[in-house]
């Protein structure tokens, strides 16, 4: 009882470390895949006062964990540029362990890398652990996610193809159609709740996978986020930036379910900002 009471004030210690805005909500960075740009890892670090020797990162690596290389490399890549960062290198059964929960205690990013985004969120969903980074988030800190661990972040998220048809000779990540109930939607972290996030997005030519989704989900935002790009998400006053080397598509229904479909599609580049929880 002592050592949960302990570690209790050491949880309260690091949400109070966000004192200078108590009632602002942390940051979004959302990255569609691959590498990261410069302003996106400045984006990352930035919302840590004080600069990059003031970020401590916790990276969550449970959508994979068998590419144990590429994670020491993306923990090597953020500690060269003067992070203090973690990995949570425990399996999924063990995150709601004391000795795991304290490896949040001060931490101030929180970064979601890539795999399988079910098997993230059936990893953290339901624990003590994702609630203490809720917590966290509430008190300021950023949330990153790349590639499925951005698609986690929205709270329906893409969770699988579904049914849908593949064109004869195409790859198997082409949708030859674009019709309701052509992908899985799966309920998701809900982080930013007014959109579908679809990572990869040019590179994998995802549109017709992202307008079947939109298909069922007509009350939602889709955003295709590319490779080598991001948006900075200002969840206070629904508005994000795009950050990177390439392009943010923003797919709007304009029409409720049972009528005919209708979007309005803009393509956003890196310096463009858009609101959208304009109405």
């Amino acid at each position: 009882m002592k050592r949960i009471f302990i570690h209790a004030i050491l949880v309260a210690i690091a949400i109070t470390a966000f004192a200078d805005s108590p009632s602002q909500q942390g940051r979004l960075i959302i990255i569609g895949g691959s590498a990261l740009s410069e302003d996106t890892r400045e984006s990352m670090f930035k919302y840590a006062d004080g600069g990059p020797e003031k970020v401590r990162m916790l990276i969550i690596p449970h959508a994979d964990m068998s590419n144990r290389g590429s994670l020491n490399r993306t923990a090597r890549a953020f500690r060269n540029h003067g992070a203090h960062v973690e990995v949570m290198d425990c399996p999924p059964k063990d995150l709601d362990l004391p000795k795991n929960l304290a490896k949040l205690d001060g931490v101030n990013v929180i970064f979601f890398s890539g795999g399988s985004p079910t098997a993230l969120v059936n990893a953290l969903q339901g624990t003590q652990f994702l609630e203490r980074i809720r917590e966290l988030h509430q008190a300021g800190a950023t949330i990153c996610g790349t590639s499925e661990g951005a698609t986690v972040l929205s709270k329906i998220m893409l969770a699988g193809d579904g049914n849908h048809k593949v064109p004869k000779g195409k790859d198997p990540e082409t949708f030859g159609v674009i019709e309701v109930g052509n992908v899985d939607l799966a309920d998701g972290f809900g982080f930013m709740p007014e959109a579908i996030i679809d990572p990869h997005f040019v590179v994998r030519k995802r549109m017709n996978r992202l307008l079947s989704a939109m298909q069922d989900r007509p009350d939602l935002l889709g955003l295709g986020i590319d490779e080598n790009t991001a948006i900075d998400v200002d969840l206070n006053n629904g508005t994000f930036e795009v950050l990177g080397a390439r392009s943010v598509i923003v797919v709007k229904p304009l029409y409720k379910r049972g009528e005919t479909p209708r979007f309005e599609v803009m393509q956003l580049r890196k310096g463009h900002t858009y609101e959208y929880r304009s109405e």
